[in-house]
């Protein structure tokens, strides 16, 4: 799942989802410096939100909160996903990530 986020793959991500394939808030375990137009570093403690959110790619930082995924891990900079987005002024991200902690509020008080 990081590296279709890495690669902005929205539709490889779906069918990995769809398949049940892969943990979407699996956290890596080092650190990686993944070439693509520009050098990225991935930090270790990155789940596939943070690496979305890393190379600006909202369309799968959307598919990965409406399946769920936990926008509160931190990575080795104890940095969550939303702090990611924000240091990369990854706007759309920003929003995916701030309207996804709304709902879930609203959410919580409709129990």
């Amino acid at each position: 799942m990081h590296m279709a986020c890495l690669w902005g793959r929205a539709d490889l991500l779906r069918m990995l989802l769809a398949a049940g394939l892969g943990d979407l808030n699996a956290q890596t375990t080092k650190r990686a410096v993944l070439r693509t137009n520009t050098s990225w570093l991935i930090p270790s403690g990155s789940t596939p939100l943070h690496v979305a959110c890393q190379c600006d790619f909202p369309d799968c930082v959307e598919i990965l909160l409406a399946h769920g995924a936990d926008t509160s891990p931190e990575d080795e900079n104890k940095q969550t996903a939303r702090a990611v987005a924000e240091d990369n002024d990854s706007i759309e991200c920003q929003e995916f990530i701030e309207q996804s902690s709304v709902t879930a509020s609203v959410q919580k008080l409709a129990i």
